[in-house]
This record gives structure tokens, C-alpha cells and sequence, in this order.
């Protein structure tokens, strides 16, 4: 995946900075128990989110109170965070008890640690394609997962909604946190890492 080579990237290019990379385990997948058993609401997901922003934000605090304050240098935290807010406002069907002006706060804490955010798209040509290819090489619970949405034509036309509403959000609370909207147009993941890094998250 992407995430895996720029991981890979982050640690040649700056192999003495702290590094916090957090995957879509802990931004998304510790809920799917109570989202399997349809527990999952809205306030929950919130309040996962806001624990995230607030553990990043004790590290945010000792660097501000510390002597690299004003010349961070190899101090400096570098933070890829897989799937996060974004994501969850795109899921959520039911967003009652987390409102919009409740996320754009969320988002404007982020942006205080100075998060950017990246929206990785397919396009909708491709869907097809890059949705059923997934089938080929991961386990049974996927595929599922995935038919659980009903037959093939269902499941694209469930993916492609989907991703229109995350194109919607990213352009909603584009005023609110930096964003960048990717188009996958091919496969050469690790060439995408290095692009990502060199023009959205290298020093200048």
C-alpha cells in the first residue's frame, strides 16, 4: 500500500526524527466490534477520534515546552495518521451526536500540529477493476465482507457512493485543514509515497 512505502520513505529521509504512524487499526478498526454488533453511534466515534487529537496533542505540548520550541530540527514529530477523521464522517449513516461544527473542531486541532491531509481517489473507471482485484489476494472475510453489500453491480455502485461522499467532505472542511486530492491512476505504489513526500511532506 501506499502507507507501507512511505513508511519506508519517512525512515530513509529522515532516519533521526521521531516518527508516529498510525495505522488504520487504531484510527478505524478498534470500533468494528460494536460496528459489527450495530452498537456502534456517532458519540462513540467522536470521542475515539478526539482521544487520538488529544494524545497527539501531549506531544505537541513537550515540544512547545521544551528548548527545541523555536528550532525544532530532528525534535520535530513526524505524524502519518491512516484513515482518520475524514474517513469516519464519509461511514458514519447516522451522525446523530456528532456534528459538523464538532469535526471542523476536531479538524482545526489537527491542523495545529500541523497535519495535512490527503485524499487518495479512484478513478471511477478503474473502480470496478480495483474493487474485485482485492478479491484475488485477500481472505475469505473479505470477500464476505465485500458481498455482504449484495451482488457485484451493488457492491461498485456502494463503493463509488461512498467515495463521493468522502470527495464531498474533503471538500467541505477544505477551509479547515490542508488538503490534497490524489487521483490512483496506477499501481506503482511506492512511486506515489515518493511523490507524496516530496511534495507534500519533505522539509524546505
Amino acid at each position: 500500500s501506499i502507507a507501507k512505502y512511505l513508511q519506508q520513505e519517512l525512515v530513509k529521509t529522515y532516519p533521526q526524527r521521531s516518527k508516529f504512524f498510525l495505522s488504520e487499526h487504531y484510527t478505524e478498526r478498534m470500533l468494528e466490534g460494536l460496528k459489527e454488533n450495530n452498537q456502534l453511534i456517532a458519540k462513540r466515534t467522536k470521542q475515539h477520534i478526539q482521544d487520538i487529537l488529544e494524545t497527539l496533542q501531549k506531544y505537541n505540548e513537550m515540544l512547545e515546552n521544551s528548548k527545541f520550541n523555536s528550532n525544532p530540527k530532528n525534535a520535530e514529530l513526524i505524524l502519518v495518521i491512516e484513515r482518520f477523521i475524514l474517513t469516519h464522517l464519509t461511514s458514519l449513516k447516522d451522525k446523530r451526536g456528532y456534528s459538523l461544527k464538532e469535526a471542523q473542531q476536531q479538524f482545526l486541532l489537527a491542523r495545529r500540529f500541523n497535519i495535512r491531509q490527503i485524499v487518495l481517489i479512484i478513478p471511477e473507471k478503474d473502480l470496478k477493476e480495483r474493487i474485485m482485484s482485492t478479491v484475488r489476494y485477500r481472505n475469505d472475510n473479505w470477500r464476505e465482507y465485500l458481498y455482504s453489500n449484495g451482488n457485484e453491480a451493488q457492491v461498485i455502485r456502494n463503493f463509488q457512493q461512498w467515495q463521493n461522499r468522502l470527495k464531498e467532505y474533503a471538500s467541505k472542511f477544505s477551509d479547515f485543514i490542508e488538503t490534497t486530492t490524489i487521483e490512483i491512476t496506477h499501481t506503482n505504489y511506492e512511486q506515489y509515497a515518493k511523490e507524496i513526500l516530496e511534495k507534500y511532506l519533505k522539509d524546505k
